[in-house]
């Protein structure tokens, strides 16, 4: 703050006041308006994914060994009595479905601008996409590649906060090299128990393609083949550079048209040419 001397003589100048510190957050497209087509969505998530909170169904999933707090009406009596230990009929429970979103927080997903970098398109695309899945009442998790943090699903606006909160946490901090595939081993257990959406967000370049092939064969196999994975690649290399982005291009398409063999639903965003508010419609038209 620059202030004038009472007899007008000279300037003062100094810092007055409390320290006020300023960070911008992930922008959230709160009203993102869905265009309904007559053609089958391509992405579908199970009815019948796995949710904690959900009522038990009849839907008979598994015989297991008895656990602290079962209720003696799942006991099965025939199984118990012909091995020998208590065992207990486990069925699906009905309940809200779920969606896992992949985050790649490795150093490819940092380049350029801060302000313009593929995980700070990342950040607003799934803030943005987040919110929309948890007005619906889906369970929302993430999951972030490199740093290997790990929210698991659950719903309400606590939620969104703590996802938000999460990305940003890992903006500056340079993360490890963690592979997909591996990420994907880690989250087997999630992936079988929810059976969720995965949603992977990355810069896939040459050096990430065979990782990322295999981590999507691997969630098709847990999944069992109910859902497609979608894969959401980021490239901001026509902005940084022209010439050389267009090369990044072509390299990247020959890289998605491999993808896509895996049975995963690939897309292409180039933020410079298209912003966030219309991928997040295109990307929810195609989910149901």
């Amino acid at each position: 703050m620059t202030t004038r001397s009472p007899l007008g003589t000279r300037y003062l100048w100094g810092l007055y006041g409390e320290e006020l510190r300023i960070r911008a957050v992930p922008r959230v497209l709160r009203e993102v308006s869905v265009i309904e087509t007559r053609r089958k969505a391509r992405i579908s998530v199970p009815e019948t994914s796995y949710s904690i909170r959900g009522p038990i169904s009849t839907d008979f999933k598994e015989i297991r060994n008895y656990q602290t707090g079962d209720p003696m009406k799942l006991i099965n009596w025939k199984a118990t009595a012909r091995m020998g230990e208590v065992l207990v009929n486990e069925f699906e429970r009905e309940g809200k479905k779920t969606v896992l979103f992949i985050v790649d927080a490795r150093e490819a997903m940092k380049i350029g601008k801060e302000s313009e970098s593929p995980y700070e398109h990342a950040m607003n695309l799934v803030a943005s996409m987040a919110h929309r899945f948890l007005r619906q009442d889906y369970h929302v998790g993430l999951y972030l590649l490199g740093a290997g943090k790990f929210i698991p699903p659950a719903t309400g606006p606590r939620q969104l906060h703590e996802i938000v909160r999460t990305m940003m946490s890992f903006e500056r901090v340079q993360t490890g090299e963690e592979r997909l595939d591996d990420a994907v081993e880690r989250l087997r257990r999630i992936l079988i128990q929810y059976t969720p959406l995965v949603v992977y967000v990355s810069n896939i370049l040459e050096g990430t393609w065979a990782e990322t092939r295999r981590g999507m064969l691997a969630v098709r196999a847990m999944g069992r083949g109910r859902t497609r994975p979608m894969v959401i690649d980021i490239s901001v290399y026509p902005t940084l550079d022209p010439g050389t982005g267009t090369l990044m291009e072509m390299e990247k398409r020959t890289i998605m048209e491999d993808l896509e063999k895996t049975g995963a639903y690939v897309i292409r965003w180039l933020p410079g040419e298209e912003e966030t508010g219309r991928i997040v419609t295109r990307l929810l038209g195609e989910i149901r």
